[in-house]
């Protein structure tokens, strides 16, 4: 997936300040529905955009909004690498002898990261989605955030298929 130079403008992200019109969104709104549909409006034109509405879960907004995320697929040459990109990648807890419970590092990209969240919610309403998904939670019995982590494995695999 390449990249033209006309549509990288909208696609880079503005400085947040206080003037900004993004920054007038409300906090649970991530993209600023105007330029959602600019996003939108451009992403339709990519090649990789219709790929991704392939995907289960994906509609036209996350299409965008992952497209807008990961730029050229091709400028990653691992999947460690997309995970790493997402903040998807498991980072361990340590501290001396002590040994805590594997997290994901959260350190990659917000917007990405709920962008793959989403899309898990809406591949779960499948078949094969929900199978796996449940599969993940009865793995986890007794875990009172088996639902979040199961989505957040699933939201993982989405992103292997990007």
């Amino acid at each position: 997936m390449i990249i033209q130079p006309d549509v990288l403008p909208v696609l880079r992200r503005p400085q947040a300040h206080p003037s900004d019109i993004h920054a007038e969104a409300p906090e649970h709104r991530l993209v600023h529905p105007r330029r959602l549909a600019a996003l939108v409006q451009v992403a339709t034109r990519l090649p990789a955009y219709r790929l991704l509405l392939s995907l289960p879960g994906v509609g036209p907004s996350l299409a965008a909004i992952l497209l807008a995320e990961l730029g050229d697929i091709a400028w990653y040459t691992q999947f460690s690498q997309l995970r790493k990109l997402a903040g998807l990648d498991i980072a361990p807890l340590e501290s001396g002898q002590w040994a805590g419970t594997p997290r994901i590092s959260r350190c990659g990209r917000p917007l990405l990261r709920w962008a793959l969240y989403q899309a898990a919610l809406g591949a779960a309403r499948t078949a094969r989605g929900h199978a796996w998904r449940t599969a993940l939670i009865a793995k986890r019995q007794g875990d009172c955030h088996a639902f979040v982590k199961a989505n957040v494995e699933l939201a993982a695999k989405l992103l292997r298929r990007v």
